[in-house]
């Protein structure tokens, strides 16, 4: 997703943009986004580490429904932030187009 994301913004853009460069306002919007899915994709990783721990150790019925709804609502937010992060991507496009 990432990759096709910074691809297109190249391609219609300005191509620098898969080097670090291009216009200083989808820079910043496309760092924030990278920080945003980072965190997502962290979350992730701890659920997967916090999941096997409590695995080895007999969780309860309990915690193995609350981590399991946890990781459902991890889930729900990472397709909305990718979903976001799509319609942004087309905004940036057009406001670029727009200015250009």
């Amino acid at each position: 997703m990432w990759a096709e994301l910074s691809e297109k913004l190249s391609d219609l853009v300005d191509a620098s943009i898969k080097y670090g460069g291009g216009p200083t306002d989808v820079k910043d919007r496309l760092l924030n986004s990278s920080l945003a899915l980072g965190a997502a994709e962290q979350s992730e990783r701890l659920f997967a580490e916090a999941s096997r721990i409590m695995e080895e150790e007999r969780e309860t019925e309990e915690t193995r429904r609350q981590v399991e709804a946890a990781q459902e609502q991890l889930t729900d937010l990472k397709a909305a932030l990718v979903a976001a992060l799509k319609a942004a991507a087309d905004t940036w496009i057009s406001d670029t187009k727009d200015r250009t």
